[in-house]
């Protein structure tokens, strides 16, 4: 499995807890998952912690401790997590 980045861009999404009446802002950058199983990239976002903070163009795998076991015991991704380079 890889994550293909192709761009810089940055998106952010504010939105307004209801439980505190907070403002939280997250920070996506696009990129494109490759399973090895099926021909074709599936368009995903990767989270980034800023609109200054993204990853640059390239190939990346999921760093160790991305992928957890959930509490219903399915395979899922940490709602934060980083990429590693792929690139040789």
């Amino acid at each position: 499995m890889r994550v293909e980045i192709v761009s810089t861009d940055v998106k952010s999404r504010t939105v307004i807890s209801k439980r505190d009446n907070k403002e939280y802002t997250f920070y996506t950058q696009e990129a494109w998952f490759h399973d090895g199983v099926n021909p074709y990239p599936s368009r995903c976002f990767v989270p980034v912690s800023s609109l200054d903070s993204f990853y640059n163009p390239g190939r990346y795998r999921l760093a160790t401790g991305a992928v957890v076991v959930d509490r219903f015991g399915t395979l899922t991704l940490r709602r934060r997590y980083n990429l590693v380079s792929d690139e040789v």
